[in-house]
C-alpha cells in the first residue's frame, strides 16, 4: 500500500493537485511518519487475513474518514470514523489490540 502511494502522489501533484501543501505527502517514510506506520500496519493486517477499507470523503461533512477491518482473526467487525486519518488510526489500533492482535506498533 506504501509503494501504491508513492505512486500516486506525483500523479495528483500532476494532475494539479496542492499535494506539497500536505503534511504528509513529502515523506511517507515509515520511521518518520504516522501514516507511513500506518501503511506498514495496512500491510501487515492484510497479511493476517484481514479485510481493510479505509476511505477519505472530501464530499462528506465531517467525519471525512472511515476505518474498517474485519476478518481473519479479529472476532468482530470493526470501524472508526474521524476528521483526520490520524483520528481513525489511533482508535483503530486500540480496538485492534482490544481483540487481542498483536499490531507491531
Amino acid at each position: 500500500m506504501a509503494e501504491c502511494m508513492r505512486v500516486a502522489l506525483p500523479r495528483l501533484r500532476d494532475a494539479g493537485l496542492p499535494m506539497d501543501e500536505s503534511p504528509w505527502a513529502p515523506d511517507l517514510e515509515p520511521e518518520n511518519s504516522m501514516e507511513g506506520m500506518g501503511m506498514l500496519v495496512l500491510d501487515w493486517l492484510v497479511e493476517q487475513g484481514v479485510t481493510v477499507f479505509l476511505k477519505a470523503d472530501g464530499e462528506r461533512p465531517i467525519p471525512g474518514w472511515t476505518f474498517i477491518a474485519k476478518g481473519g482473526p479479529l472476532t468482530e467487525f470493526l470501524r472508526t470514523d474521524g476528521a483526520h486519518a490520524e483520528n481513525c488510526f489511533t482508535p483503530m489500533l486500540d480496538n485492534l489490540r482490544h481483540q487481542d492482535l498483536p499490531v507491531p506498533v
